[in-house]
C-alpha cells in the first residue's frame, strides 16, 4: 500500500511521488484479510491481525483524497501485475505522467532501468 500512502502524503503536503504498481483503493481488498494472522514482508518475527475497524479507517482515509489529483506524480505500472489491476491506477493518475508497460508483474520487472529517471523526476520538480 506504499503507492496509496505516497499519494495521500503527496496531496496533503504537495510533494512529488513516483508510484510503482500502486494500490489505489486498498479497502477493496482488505476485507479478505480481516482476522487472519499477517506477518510483515520485512521478515520480522511479529504478527498482526487486520480488523473491521482497520478497514473502516482505510475507507475514511481514501475518502479524503480528492477526485482530481493536484500532486506531481509519475505512475509506473506493468499490465501483467498479478495482484492489482493497472487500469485502476491509470484512471486515478489521469493527467499525471504515466509509463504503462506490457507484461511484467507486481514486482515491476526491470525497475533498475528507471532509477536515474526517478531521481531526476523527484529532484527537478518546481
Amino acid at each position: 500500500m506504499g503507492g496509496f500512502w505516497c499519494t495521500y502524503l503527496g496531496e496533503r503536503y504537495n510533494l512529488p511521488a513516483v508510484l510503482i504498481n500502486p494500490a489505489v483503493r486498498p479497502s477493496r481488498f482488505m476485507p479478505a484479510y480481516v482476522g487472519r494472522v499477517l506477518q510483515p514482508y520485512s521478515g520480522e518475527a511479529q504478527e498482526y491481525r487486520l480488523s473491521e475497524a482497520d478497514v473502516d479507517t482505510m475507507e475514511r482515509v481514501e475518502a479524503e483524497l480528492p477526485s482530481s489529483l493536484n500532486g506531481r506524480y509519475w505512475l509506473l505500472a506493468q499490465r501483467g501485475d498479478e495482484t492489482l489491476d493497472y487500469r485502476d491506477a491509470e484512471s486515478l493518475y489521469q493527467g499525471q505522467r504515466q509509463t504503462l508497460e506490457e507484461g511484467g508483474d507486481h514486482s515491476f520487472q526491470g525497475f533498475a532501468r528507471y532509477c536515474d529517471p526517478i531521481v531526476e523526476f523527484l529532484f527537478n520538480q518546481q
